[in-house]
This record gives structure tokens, C-alpha cells and sequence, in this order.
């Protein structure tokens, strides 16, 4: 007498990754193979029918380097960079421009991409370039283009981007650390005639320009006593920028005053991206 082992049966062997929504699973095995199982309602199975499958499916047999399930589609990223689909399409979400159904997988208009992530039919991409883009329903402003419109073709979001994830109605994506500024007085200023700079230095991401913004306090005032600039800008490459503290000489005998210049919280842009 033989007895079946109890617990979960094995559905796939040599599995490296799974995406699963709440009625379809993709798996991608280890030498570069897609397969599908479950509701097959709208294609997302990619198996050119619209039959559901209670066992795993080989789809692609090789070159599939990454899977993401979205809720009634699939997308997968091949190791050209490419990005494919298959199943629903009513928002555009596959990204191939159009708004029709796929029942086998169909290419995308994205290239370059080394990230995929599918969400309530919108679809992300991350390209090797640290580009975002996105693609398919903004009802919630989910694509981040700065509207609710949804979009048919896929469109850059940010740059700098290292991870993305993709919610029901939500993205989210991972941004490298930013930089952190310092102050400091490199030379000091005093009346009548003597001028000062200041250098300000930031650690971190140093590839691109920045613009950062001041704000003052200290018991001098600012256009009577001195002047400096509205904001400091370190050139794309570089650590640190010097500015100058310009005396205003106003014939007053007021003893020492002080100038406090700190960062204006939240006032620092990157220039040129």
C-alpha cells in the first residue's frame, strides 16, 4: 500500500524567480525559461489560447531573464534588454502602443531596460541608464508624469533610479542617498573694506551640478551690512563651491556683528536632469 506524501506538490523544479497575482503564476527557471500557470481569462499565460492551466507551461524557452505578474497580464525582460507582454492591454499596459489584447507574448517599444515591474494595469521599467519609465492606467497618478491621463507608449519619468516597484495604484522607486551639505567660513569678513568667502561642500553624489539655496540669521542684516548670493551652485564633477561675503560699508560704529548663513531645508535641485 503506497500513500501520496502530504503537504504541497512540487509544480516546477529549477526555479530561480516566481511573480504570482491572485490568479496566475509565472516562473522563470534557471536556463532562461518562462512558464505559466492559472486564469487565462484575458491571455496572460501567453500560450495563444485563453484556457486556463492547473500545471506549469513553458511559454519562452530561453533568454528570459526576469518576470513580473501584473493582474489580468504578464511581462517578462529578456537578456537583450527588451521588455515582452501578453494578456490584457486595455490601458496600453504592455507597452507595444497599442490597446489590444495579446494572447502570446508581443515586444514592448522599451529597450535597454535591466528592471520590470507590473502593477493594476500600469506597467514600469527601469532602464540600464537609470531612466524610469512608465506605461498604461493613471486614473491615481500611479505613471508620476504629472497628470491622471493614462499613456498607451512608454514615457520617462526620473532619472537616477535604481529599484522600482510597482503597487495596485502606487509606485515607488529607490533614488541613491542625497548628497549632504556643509557650510564653512574660509575667509572672514569686516568692515570697512575687508570681504569674506564662504565654501560649501557636499559628500556623496558628485556627478551632477546643483543648485543649493541659503537662508541667513546672525545680528548683521543683509543688503545694509553685506551681500551674498540667493544660491550657490557646485559645478557637475565637483565637491565643493566658494562664495563670496561682500562688505557694505554703512559709516556706522556698531561693533562686531555676526552673519549665520545655513541651507535652506529642502532647497537643493540637481541642475541639468
Amino acid at each position: 500500500i503506497s500513500t501520496a506524501p502530504s503537504g504541497p506538490r512540487p509544480r516546477a523544479t529549477e526555479v530561480m524567480a516566481v511573480s504570482s497575482q491572485v490568479f496566475h503564476t509565472l516562473f522563470l527557471k534557471t536556463d532562461g525559461s518562462l512558464w505559466a500557470m492559472g486564469l487565462n481569462a484575458n491571455g496572460q499565460l501567453g500560450d495563444n489560447s485563453t484556457t486556463s492551466a492547473s500545471t506549469p507551461e513553458m511559454i519562452v524557452g530561453s533568454g528570459v531573464v526576469a518576470i513580473c505578474a501584473g493582474d489580468t497580464y504578464s511581462l517578462f525582460l529578456k537578456d537583450d534588454g527588451t521588455v515582452w507582454g501578453m494578456g490584457g492591454n486595455s490601458y496600453g499596459q504592455l507597452g507595444d502602443g497599442t490597446t489590444t489584447d495579446s494572447l502570446v507574448p508581443q515586444a514592448s517599444l522599451l529597450n535597454g531596460v535591466v528592471a520590470v515591474a507590473a502593477g493594476y494595469d500600469y506597467s514600469l521599467a527601469l532602464k540600464a541608464d537609470g531612466t524610469l519609465w512608465s506605461v498604461g492606467s493613471n486614473f491615481a497618478g500611479q505613471l508620476g508624469n504629472g497628470t491622471y491621463t493614462d499613456q498607451t507608449t512608454p514615457a520617462p519619468v526620473t532619472d537616477l533610479v535604481q529599484a522600482v516597484s510597482a503597487g495596485g495604484f502606487s509606485s515607488f522607486y529607490l533614488a541613491p542617498p542625497l548628497p549632504i551639505f556643509t557650510i564653512a567660513a574660509t575667509t572672514h569678513a569686516a568692515e570697512p573694506s575687508t570681504n569674506g568667502s564662504f565654501t560649501l561642500t557636499r559628500t556623496g553624489n558628485l556627478a551632477d551640478a546643483v543648485e543649493v539655496f541659503l537662508s541667513l540669521s546672525g545680528n548683521a542684516t543683509s543688503g545694509v551690512d553685506f551681500a551674498i548670493p540667493a544660491s550657490v551652485t557646485i559645478p557637475a564633477g565637483d565637491a565643493s563651491a566658494s562664495f563670496p561675503v561682500t562688505v557694505i560699508d554703512d559709516n556706522d560704529i556698531e561693533g562686531l556683528e555676526g552673519v549665520i548663513i545655513t541651507l535652506t531645508a529642502d532647497a537643493a535641485y540637481l541642475l541639468g536632469s
